[in-house]
């Protein structure tokens, strides 16, 4: 199984520039992966690091893809590097990722 883990931020600050840029490059995405891939060997999984809550995030949700949502960000550290780690960590525990599947990072922008 690929998986692709597609990091986000919904923050106040830049919110609708955000939400033009990630829409557009999920859904480039997602086209890319319906052309190039055995849809049953890819899983999306979208993580938003500001807590659980109802986001447009939810509309890309399918038998391809699903929403994850942590509360990393509200951590407040140093480097947001980290905050980021700890988010592809969950999605990897939460979707029960095994050893010898591959990750693809990328960010949702």
């Amino acid at each position: 199984m690929f998986y692709f883990i597609v990091t986000t931020c919904l923050l106040p600050t830049d919110y609708e520039i955000r939400e033009s840029q990630y829409k557009r490059c999920i859904g480039r995405l997602l086209d890319l992966i319906n052309i190039h891939f055995d849809r049953m060997s890819v899983k999306v999984v979208i993580v938003e690091g500001n807590g659980q809550r109802e986001t447009y995030l939810d509309t890309f949700v399918s038998d391809l893809t699903s929403v994850v949502y942590t509360s990393n960000n509200l951590l407040k550290l140093v480097n947001k590097g980290h905050t980021e780690l700890l988010d592809i960590v969950e999605c990897i525990h939460r979707c029960n990722v095994n050893n010898d599947e591959f990750i693809v990072k990328l960010t949702g922008r």
